[in-house]
């Protein structure tokens, strides 16, 4: 069963230029009812995410707007994420984790690689998870954009979903 926390008294918004929106260290759990935001990234290097998941497994809660430079939402290792808002990496994934992941979807997540300069190679998946992955999916998950060649050569693509492996659930109002 979906539990949704209460809505606070005020959304928030955080805007952040250079570096991360939100920095979740050692595990913890984020709730968004507002506007998380970075600048864009401009380097091949750089990486602006909405919120950063770094260290031990992370949950997010997203119940408003979570955008990054690069990606939406960055984990080093295994995280959740419960979307019923918007999420979006304008020069990456909406979410990447290089750990497993759990995904319950129903609002929109968006990976894009349209804004990067074209000298520089990267693609725009809606969620790339590098390990195993349990997507449920009611609402959009999309890849937009991708410029460059991957190590091979071959131009790159944008997939709605790139994962390790696990299971993919798409129902019936899933896209």
């Amino acid at each position: 069963m979906l539990r949704i926390p209460p809505y606070p008294a005020a959304p928030y918004h955080q805007h952040v230029e250079t570096g991360n929106a939100v920095e979740i260290t050692k595990g913890g759990e984020l709730t968004n009812y507002g506007h998380l935001s970075t600048g864009p990234s401009h380097g091949f290097k750089e990486s602006y995410n909405g919120v950063n998941v770094d260290g031990a497994a992370g949950r997010v809660v997203n119940l408003g707007v979570i955008e990054g430079g690069s990606n939406g939402i960055k984990s080093t290792d295994g995280v959740t994420l419960l979307n019923a808002g918007l999420l979006t990496g304008h020069k990456g994934a909406g979410l990447k984790s290089k750990g497993d992941a759990l995904v319950i979807n129903y609002g929109i997540i968006t990976g894009a690689d349209t804004l990067r300069p074209k000298q520089n190679d990267g693609d725009g998946d809606g969620l790339d998870i590098d390990k195993f992955a349990q997507i449920h999916n009611h609402g959009i998950i999309q890849g937009i954009g991708a410029n460059g060649k991957d190590k091979g050569g071959t131009p790159n693509t944008s997939e709605g979903i790139a994962m390790g492996g696990g299971a993919v659930y798409n129902y019936t109002r899933g896209v």
